[in-house]
């Protein structure tokens, strides 16, 4: 079998020879079981996807929201507040995966959706409404009663929510919506999922990100400036080629998790952008390690563009770089979701910024020490519990 860029040789239909000839990160051939590959490359998926998404792009927003039985004096709110008591919210990834759960249940509890984040700084000096109203004081809530659930506390998982009783087990006239983990296949399993939102079960998990996110969500007039800036001062009309990589516990962010990565892992990547290195390109690089930053400026060299600002974790750095480090984080993740090309490592950050990419052309991933092309409708597999902790 051919394909466009590289070939495949069946070998007594176990496995699948997978030769990369112009990818200059792979040295020779490298043998990659056929489950393995098809879940990855997933072509047949590739090839359709533009006419599927030719569809979800002309969807009717009306079908997202409001709808008609919404009772504006009851709340299901995105919350991540200091003041409110809702202050270990995560990174961006983690904000999206509980924004889009939360926004979901609020449908199917007829309730009133609202986002409340101001951890560490207020998020809509960074995104502003869009289809969907969403912002509210603390004062229209004031003297209502309130209830929280919370994945990082355990109040829901996945075992519960398809007995989830809406009018039962939400009382409260506010309902707190607080966590880390993505419940979309979750909420498509319900009963009732199919009946309020039946474009929930119809979608792959990437396409109902993109639509609730985009549908909730539009840059501010000075975010979207900033971008505009840097496209026009540094990218100069070419095309951009980006990368993030995520190293996790490091001396910029020594307090975070481990990823696994290593040092063999972010040459192979910075290997893999310097075929790029020609006028035509700029390269950009995202990434929470200054450490990284170094040596991609060593190997790309006047190529590379970037995004000033320290690197900071929304979630866990201190001092007064917070609000700096926060919208610089923020204005990457909506680089990488517009680049021409994109490699892509084990993170939810950049899952995310895939996820509300148009389609999966010119996506690559890092895996087993190679990279290859991967479909946004698979990053699950690629990077197994990098959304949830049961997600493969």
């Amino acid at each position: 079998m051919i394909f466009v860029s590289f070939v495949i040789l069946s070998f007594s239909g176990l496995t699948f020879l997978l030769i990369l000839n112009d990818f200059r990160t792979l040295k020779g051939p490298c043998v990659i079981d056929s489950k393995t590959y098809h879940n990855i490359a997933d072509r047949q998926t590739l090839r359709s996807e533009e006419e599927f998404l030719e569809s979800v792009i002309n969807f009717d927003v009306s079908q997202i929201y409001p709808y008609s039985d919404v009772n504006p004096d009851r709340y299901l709110i995105y919350t991540c507040s200091k003041s409110l008591g809702y202050a270990k919210c995560g990174g961006w990834a983690d904000r999206q995966k509980s924004i889009v759960s939360a926004y979901i249940m609020s449908i199917l509890s007829n309730r009133t959706f609202a986002i409340m984040d101001d951890m560490p700084c207020d998020f809509s000096n960074y995104y502003d409404e869009n289809y969907v109203k969403w912002k509210i004081s603390s004062s229209e809530i004031r003297g209502l009663s309130r209830q929280t659930f919370s994945t990082t506390k355990r109040d829901i998982h996945p075992g519960y929510i398809p007995a989830l009783n809406m009018e039962r087990d939400l009382h409260a006239d506010v309902v707190h919506y607080h966590g880390n983990w993505d419940f979309v296949e979750e909420w498509a399993g319900r009963l009732d999922t199919a009946d309020k939102i039946p474009w929930t079960v119809q979608l792959p998990r990437a396409d109902v990100y993109k639509l609730i996110l985009s549908s909730l969500l539009k840059p501010t007039s000075d975010f979207k400036q900033t971008i505009q800036q840097f496209y026009r001062d540094q990218v100069q009309g070419r095309s951009l080629i980006c990368a993030h990589i995520r190293w996790g516990r490091n001396p910029t962010i020594p307090n975070d998790g481990t990823t696994g990565l290593n040092s063999t892992h972010v040459d192979t990547v910075l290997e893999f952008l310097s075929r790029y290195k020609n006028d035509s390109y700029r390269i950009f690089v995202a990434t929470d390690s200054n450490e990284i930053l170094s040596k991609a400026d060593k190997v790309l060299g006047r190529y590379r563009v970037e995004m000033p600002g320290p690197i900071t974790h929304m979630d866990l750095t201190r001092g007064d770089n917070q609000c700096i480090g926060q919208r610089k984080s923020l204005l990457e993740h909506r680089i990488l979701s517009q680049c021409d090309t994109v490699v892509l490592t084990r993170s939810g950050f950049g899952i995310t910024a895939a996820y509300m990419r148009r389609n999966s052309q010119n996506l690559y991933c890092l895996y087993n020490h190679h990279v290859i092309p991967c479909s946004r409708y698979k990053l699950t597999f690629v990077y197994p519990m990098s959304m949830s902790p049961w997600l493969r």
